[in-house]
């Protein structure tokens, strides 16, 4: 079953989607750059939906202090929005399957490192 706007914590980091975003994510989304892991995001885009808003704001206590793109999207466009923001722009018209994969890196009172983040995306 999808969900829609989910706030996953964790304790040191985890992503939500913003209130007005448009997209449905699948399952908890859990990470923790300390410990240097990975996560694999499932989202689906309805097809009256050309973006994909994320938030770290909930966040107040880590610093992301990098972000890095690993895959590009080939169907769209991705853009990090300072400080812990990012949006999906799926090309106009365009469906099907697209992977985006970045790294997002952090200093935390656990310790420091990076997690990675493939987002599976399903545009119908």
């Amino acid at each position: 079953m999808f969900h829609r706007y989910i706030l996953a914590g964790v304790a040191l980091i985890g992503l939500s989607q913003a209130a007005l975003a448009e997209c449905v994510v699948k399952d908890k989304v859990e990470f923790n750059p300390a410990k240097n892991d990975a996560l694999t995001v499932k989202v689906l885009m309805e097809k009256q939906n050309r973006f994909c808003d994320f938030s770290y704001d909930h966040l107040e206590a880590v610093t992301i202090d990098h972000w890095e793109i690993v895959t590009k999207p080939l169907n769209g466009s991705f853009v990090f929005i300072p400080k812990k923001k990012f949006r999906y722009e799926r090309a106009k018209g365009w469906v099907g399957q697209e992977t985006i994969v970045f790294k997002v890196c952090s200093k935390l009172a656990a310790g420091e490192g990076c997690s990675t983040l493939t987002y599976d995306i399903k545009a119908e």
